[in-house]
């Protein structure tokens, strides 16, 4: 990576000597076309001539088209390499660089067409701490790749001490001048990393491509000209001695992986608004206000119930849970909605929230601390579930297993957690489930804490409000007092409705099959040799709550208890039984498994009357996949700089 310590010398010297070898060969090339004319009876030795003649128009063309890189004009001396996750071609002879390309295994970026620099190679301070996977020194620039693969860095001097040095990019489509949150500045001013503060006082740009963003940076100034299509980074200013350094890094992964979720899950159903002015997130089911200068989301509101839920919702500390090298501190892709989807990141927390009726919030922090500042009208209490329950699952352990339904798509996961704060009043319940993260509540502050990674999810249980107050009270108990260790709420396959369950028992697993008009097929499995109980809602648009109900438990007929309490304390070892009452909107069912290897239950029905519309659907749309696909590349990207 460094060079010698002459090569300031070296280089323009070389330069010279080959100008005037070429310019030698021009001139003897001139004279034999002379001699040629001169000679009229020798058909061979005119041959000859117009071969040189050929050989002379071609190298003056190349001399012309080394004067001015963007004559659309490339010379011949052009070589393919990889820098890291970039292709590009480089010309040996201009050191301009053509079509700048980033690919990884999902897609390709176009970053640049071209880059044309004036100056003399320079190598990037040793004190930048960068980590370099591979280094290009071209005469009038060194390139640099990260060791992470995700960022370009082109550097460059003065040749002479009167030049004043200069990067040209030919950008593929037109940028736009960023600028940085209070948030992201403190974040590259705390960095150990010297360079990356170089980079502040002047412009960022970002380019707008297929799939997501490309953005430039400097610790120079810069100016876009060519309709915004050229960046031009020089400094009148530039003292001798010192480096120009450009870099660009891709942010595309997670817009990816989103729009691709979208696409494949319908994710584009009940879309959100954003209002960048007001800050004002709006959709059928959720509301809130996003400020995208300090990060802070206010008034998180679930609209079905008309309930506000959050005052606010705020994260600090100097995490690294960002996307790449540096572009997790570049605005831009924040917020972004995709479809329902609502998505916020910077260094220390990703947040994740979803328009769907139970207003689905994923929250990841990174060695931070994540405030809930619930509403006055909601009470607040914590719930620790026994180390039985929740078993010994680790962050990573929990999220690959949480995510591993990425492909089934109508599945919605809400594991067990050490700590669950239960929020709630006579009209509204919801759940905070915190995982790997220190909690500590004061009034209606709930606070999360983590010197790693921490994950907190809320849901709103809104079809929990359907039920009488009294088997609310049964159902919330036999929670507490881990007697319950699922909640499954039931939706038809090919509806806006899909299958949710909250796992109170992390050791029992349980997947709906099959739902639709009068039939739902149940797989359910679990790690602990005693039983436990379950609840189930089924909505009138699968079963009607007026229609005769079969119940089969592993192709047996389950016995039917007259009251919750006898279903809940059952003893019976070898018999499941359950009970079922009516609720607004659909059928409750608790039941009860006495033992536990892998078994299945089937609930069937005779209709008594045809569908009606007592409740909109009750049922909560496709969520896990987008969270699967943040959380796997949060994951995967941090395992791979440890």
């Amino acid at each position: 990576m460094a060079l010698n310590s002459d090569a300031h010398v070296k280089q323009p010297v070389a330069r010279l000597l080959r100008r005037e070898k070429n310019a030698e060969h021009i001139r003897y090339l001139a004279n034999e076309k002379n001699s040629d004319r001169n000679n009229t009876g020798d058909k061979k030795m005119k041959a000859s001539s117009k071969g040189k003649l050929l050989v002379t128009a071609v190298t003056l063309a190349l001399a012309l088209s080394s004067v001015s890189v963007f004559t659309g004009t490339a010379s011949a001396a052009l070589v393919n390499t990889q820098m890291g996750n970039f292709s590009l071609t480089y010309d040996n002879v201009t050191s301009t660089v053509y079509n700048v390309n980033y690919s990884n295994t999902n897609y390709t970026l176009n970053v640049a067409n071209s880059i044309a620099t004036s100056g003399l190679n320079a190598p990037i301070s040793a004190v930048s701490h960068l980590d370099v996977s591979k280094t290009l020194q071209l005469t009038n620039v060194t390139l640099f790749s990260t060791e992470d693969k995700d960022m370009l860095l082109l550097s460059t001097t003065n040749s002479s001490p009167a030049q004043i040095p200069s990067i040209t990019v030919n950008l593929p489509s037109v940028a736009t001048q960023v600028s940085l949150t209070t948030q992201q500045k403190t974040a590259i001013e705390d960095s150990s990393n010297p360079l990356m503060a170089t980079f502040l006082p002047n412009s960022i740009y970002r380019i707008t491509v297929t799939d997501g963003y490309v953005y430039y940076f400097s610790n120079s100034p810069s100016s876009l000209t060519n309709g915004a299509k050229t960046i031009v980074f020089q400094n009148s200013s530039f003292i001798p001695g010192t480096s120009l350094v450009v870099g660009t890094t891709p942010s595309g992964t997670i817009k990816y992986s989103l729009d691709k979720q979208k696409n494949n899950f319908n994710l584009s159903l009940d879309p959100l608004t954003y209002d960048p002015t007001t800050g004002d997130v709006t959709g059928t089911y959720l509301s809130l206000n996003f400020n995208s200068a300090t990060g802070i989301i206010s008034d998180y509101t679930n609209k079905y119930t008309n309930t506000k839920i959050f005052d606010q919702i705020y994260t600090t500390g100097n995490g690294s849970i960002g996307g790449g090298f540096i572009s997790p501190l570049f605005p831009g892709i924040n917020p972004l909605m995709i479809g329902s989807v609502f998505y916020y990141a910077n260094n220390t927390a990703v947040y994740q929230v979803h328009n769907n009726l139970a207003t689905v919030g994923n929250f990841f922090i990174s060695n931070g601390t994540t405030v809930f500042k619930v509403a006055s009208n909601l009470n607040v209490s914590t719930f620790n579930p026994s180390q039985n329950a929740i078993g010994q699952k680790h962050m990573y352990g929990y999220n690959y297993s949480n995510f591993s339904n990425l492909n089934l798509g109508s599945q919605f996961m809400v594991q067990a957690a050490p700590t669950i704060i239960m929020i709630s009043n006579d009209n509204f319940r919801g759940e905070l489930f915190v995982h790997d993260g220190v909690v500590s509540v004061s009034g209606k502050t709930v606070s999360v804490t983590t010197s790693s990674i921490a994950h907190v999810t809320f849901v709103a249980q809104v079809w929990f409000l359907q039920t009488q107050l009294q088997v609310r009270n049964q159902l919330q108990y036999a929670i507490q007092h881990g007697m319950l260790g699922a909640m499954v709420s039931v939706g038809p396959d090919g509806h806006t409705g899909n299958n949710m369950t909250t796992f109170y028992n992390s050791s029992m697993q349980l997947r709906v099959q099959n739902a639709e008009t009068n039939r739902v097929q149940i797989q359910l499995e679990s790690r602990m040799q005693h039983g436990t109980n379950f609840a189930v809602f089924i909505p009138n648009e699968i079963i009607k709550n007026t229609s005769q109900f079969t119940f089969r438990y592993d192709n047996q007929e389950m016995n039917m208890l007259t009251n919750m309490n006898s279903v809940m304390n059952s003893t019976n070892q070898n018999q499941a039984s359950y009970y079922m009452t009516q609720v607004n909107g659909g059928t409750l069912v608790v039941i009860n498994v006495p033992h536990f290897t892998t078994h299945s239950l089937e609930i069937t029905a005779t209709s008594a009357g045809g569908m009606d519309n007592l409740w909109l659907y009750v049922i909560i749309t496709v969520v896990v996949v987008a969270a699967a696909g943040i959380a796997a590349f949060v994951i995967i990207r941090r395992g791979r700089r440890g």
